[in-house]
């Protein structure tokens, strides 16, 4: 039997690069939180709750401050 079933995933909101969780090969979850919180807890990717961004290590960096500097 094949049923339809929706899972997420996050991609780079500038260059679209498909976020791939190093450590459990996960790239994709059943669940939109856990997906945030996913990408939330890698340290190489930025992850914004407040309005969803979601940038690669490619495409940002951080300034003195700690604010997010696009590199593009």
């Amino acid at each position: 039997m094949i049923k339809e079933v929706t899972f997420y995933a996050a991609y780079c909101d500038i260059c679209g690069a498909h976020y791939i969780n190093e450590y459990s090969g996960f790239a994709a979850m059943s669940d939109e939180s856990a997906m945030n919180q996913d990408v939330s807890d890698d340290e190489t990717w930025y992850s914004g709750y407040k309005d969803g961004t979601h940038y690669c290590p490619d495409c940002f960096t951080y300034d003195a401050e700690g604010e997010v500097i696009i590199k593009y």
